[in-house]
């Protein structure tokens, strides 16, 4: 379909802002794509039945990939990173679904509070460097990062390394965590607050799965077709038993979404959260 049609079918009744977004996503995932003709052939469908749920729910789906996934040359050492974190013996880890997590790990008594991503390259040193901040006593965290071959491996994110923080790191520690953001630095293009280049903190935190639902029910008065959009992004079924919960990344996801409709949301991990008409 030429562009300017396509254009002049975006412009037809309503959900315009958000079906030109829309466009816009789709049309980058064509120019990756062995099948452009099936994206531009879904982008059609939406245009012409213009369902606002269905839009939406593609549309968030769409937003959380791109901000999640990336495309960064494979790294050569990658795999002799992942060798080592999995069995070297010095420091607590467990392998999960694909991870391979390091450190101080959360209890009951002390939980994860915040959390920092760094987009690095990783190899055997900067796993050494990690590893010596935690056993040093400079942070009280865990890190993770994913499998080689998998959708979770550094490559194809751009939050290559995960921190999880059990105390509010310090200010020794967030140099510490600069210095090495600035030594395997590769990019930015994370989530949250930046501190330095490579190096982002937590601005949400974790979004408790009672703030989840309510966020669903909120929308429900507001808009019912935005409402089951969004349960259909946050509804998750891994275990076997239904789930619904939010990341961070989700969370910013979200709220971009609902700006295209005109409605806004924050987050208050004390309050929930809190919906604007805008």
């Amino acid at each position: 379909m030429p562009e300017e049609e396509r254009n002049l079918e975006v412009q037809r009744g309503g959900n315009e802002t958000a079906l030109s977004k829309l466009q816009q996503l789709i049309e980058a995932r064509v120019l990756k794509s062995r099948n452009p003709q099936a994206l531009r052939e879904l982008f059609a469908k939406m245009v012409q039945e213009n369902d606002k749920g269905k839009i939406a729910e593609i549309l968030v789906s769409e937003i959380n990939q791109q901000k999640r996934q990336a495309n960064y040359p494979i790294n050569p050492n990658y795999q002799k990173a992942w060798e080592r974190a999995t069995k070297d013996p010095s420091l607590n880890h467990k392998e999960e679904s694909g991870w391979i997590y390091r450190g101080n790990f959360s209890t009951k008594e002390k939980p994860t509070i915040t959390r920092g991503s760094l987009n690095i390259t990783l190899d055997e040193n900067a796993i050494i460097e990690l590893d010596s901040l935690i056993q040093g006593g400079v942070i009280d965290a865990n890190y993770k990062f994913g499998e080689s071959g998998t959708g979770a491996e550094a490559s194809e994110r751009h939050d290559a390394v995960t921190l999880y923080f059990l105390t509010e790191p310090t200010p020794e520690a967030i140099k510490a965590l600069s210095d090495v953001a600035k030594k395997y630095y590769r990019g930015d293009d994370l989530i949250g607050r930046k501190i330095s280049e490579g190096f982002y903190m937590s601005e949400v935190g974790s979004v408790s799965d009672t703030h989840a639902r309510d966020l669903i029910q909120q929308l429900l008065a507001i808009d019912p077709e935005l409402a089951k959009a969004m349960k259909v992004f946050l509804t998750s079924n891994k275990t076997g038993k239904e789930r619904v919960a939010m990341s961070e990344a989700q969370f910013y996801s979200a709220k971009e979404m609902l700006n295209l409709f005109g409605v806004d949301i924050n987050y208050n991990k004390d309050k929930g959260f809190e919906i604007l008409k805008k």
